[in-house]
This record gives C-alpha cells, sequence and structure tokens, in this order.
C-alpha cells in the first residue's frame, strides 16, 4: 500500500492489478480479525469470514468463552436468539408463556420477544423446547414469521409436489 501511495497519480494509472492490492488487503483484514476472535476451534474453518461477522455484529455467540462450535447442530433457542439479536434486542415486555423457559437464561429475553411477535409458538404440549435441535421445517417457519414480523412479502409460492413429505 505504502508503495502504491507513493506513486504519482500517472503512474498510478499504469498499474494494472490494482485489485489484487485491494483483495490482499481485504484478506489481511480478515486475518487480523480471525486473531481477535475468542475461540479456538474455527482458525481454519471454511465459514470463518461468516463467524466473524457475526460475532463482530452480536448476531452470534460461542457456546463457551473459547469455542463456537461451528459443525454443532442448532437448537431452537439459538435460532430464536439470532433473530432476536438481528432485530436489535428490543426490550422484551410479555410474560413468558412457556413452562419449560427459565428465567435468566441466554435465550429466555429472546423466546419472549418471538413469542410477543408472532415468530415463533410452543409444541402442542405448551413447551418450546429451546435446547431441542431444531428442525429444517420449524427453521423455514421461524424464518418466514421473522419475515412477516419485518414486513417483507411471503406471498411467493412454490410447487412442493416432487416431495414426499411436502
Amino acid at each position: 500500500r505504502a508503495a502504491y501511495e507513493a506513486l504519482t497519480d500517472s503512474q498510478k494509472n499504469l498499474v494494472e492489478n490494482y485489485n489484487d492490492l485491494l483483495n490482499a488487503e481485504s484478506r489481511y483484514e480478515a486475518l487480523l480479525k480471525t486473531e481477535k476472535l475468542p475461540f479456538t476451534d474455527v482458525e481454519k474453518h471454511w465459514g470463518i469470514e461468516a463467524i466473524m461477522y457475526v460475532f463482530d455484529n452480536n448476531i452470534m455467540n460461542g457456546t463457551s468463552d473459547t469455542t463456537f462450535e461451528p459443525d454443532t447442530l442448532l437448537s431452537r433457542g439459538m435460532l430464536i436468539t439470532t433473530l432476536y439479536r438481528l432485530a436489535g434486542s428490543p426490550e422484551v415486555t410479555a410474560k413468558n408463556p412457556f413452562p419449560d423457559v427459565k428465567a435468566d437464561e441466554w435465550y429466555t429475553d429472546a423466546v419472549i420477544w418471538a413469542y410477543e411477535n408472532g415468530i415463533v409458538n410452543g409444541y402442542d404440549d405448551g413447551n418450546l423446547g429451546p435446547n431441542d435441535n431444531i428442525t429444517r421445517e420449524q427453521m423455514a417457519v421461524m424464518l418466514m414469521n421473522y419475515a412477516k414480523f419485518k414486513g417483507i412479502d411471503i406471498s411467493a409460492k412454490n410447487d412442493l409436489s416432487q416431495f414426499a413429505d411436502a
């Protein structure tokens, strides 16, 4: 960068690989950010850029102070908390409707917010199952409900008849 900046404008116009410089700087910046992550299990993970993004933007935290566990299964509570944080972690005013969601858990406010805003409902037995692994169906419903909450048009339909479980 210093060598490039030392060039005159005429010389800069002759540089054909300026994009290579920008790409190298971007990769170097990402590498520096990786060193700032507190997680010991993501350094060579294929999703490192996404992990840095969600951590830097307080969308997702680790599963401990030093682990992110990028390949672990996603729980219902994890997705609900992610959506809550995407919404800016608004103040929760409703009462907790789920007997299996204890007060002061890391997901409690998120669950109450998601219920209050029609993003999540519990199971038929009245529980939420915040630590249950989320199914693709449950994830699709929560994402659709979140899109509705955000005012995104969800009217598009697709033919799912090719799937046996449609």
